[in-house]
């Protein structure tokens, strides 16, 4: 019995690591999503074609270029989040999600006093989240009316 238990741990280990490399490639998947959308909706040129040297280079772009090339961080995390629920949530639902993302995996406090110090840091230079409400955060784009 005890040898299965470490079978499905090393199994669910497995798991957890591809989730995260498919969130990692799902965050560089809108973020190149929103910066095609950002240069077509602001191109001055209309409907103006775009190379293929420009559409490598906004498909490399990182929205967030803190991005670790193993896996996301507990911010992006929070982000990407953010971004499925299309809502503001509250630090306990976005601690809750990192959690289960695999960080933190001792502590929830630690967590929560991390993504608090983060969040809080970017909304106040005016970058990716915003404070709805104490303890509340959205991404900042629903904001500023985008999807």
């Amino acid at each position: 019995m005890e040898t299965r238990k470490v079978d499905l741990r090393a199994i669910l280990g497995d798991l957890r690591a591809e989730l995260l490399q498919a969130e990692k490639r799902a965050f560089k998947l809108r973020s190149a999503i929103q910066n095609i959308s950002d240069v077509i909706g602001d191109s001055p040129y209309g409907d103006a074609d775009l190379t293929q040297g420009d559409l490598m280079g906004l498909l490399s772009k990182s929205a967030n270029p803190d991005e670790h090339e193993d896996r996301p961080t507990m911010i992006e995390v929070a982000y990407r989040f953010l971004l499925d629920a299309g809502r503001p949530m509250h630090i306990n639902q976005i601690v809750e999600a990192v959690r289960q993302a695999g960080f933190g995996n001792g502590n929830p406090k630690k967590v929560r006093l991390s993504l608090v110090g983060s969040m809080d840091r970017k909304w106040k230079r005016g970058e990716s989240f915003v404070k709805v409400a104490p303890a509340t955060y959205t991404v900042r784009r629903f904001m500023e009316g985008g999807s």
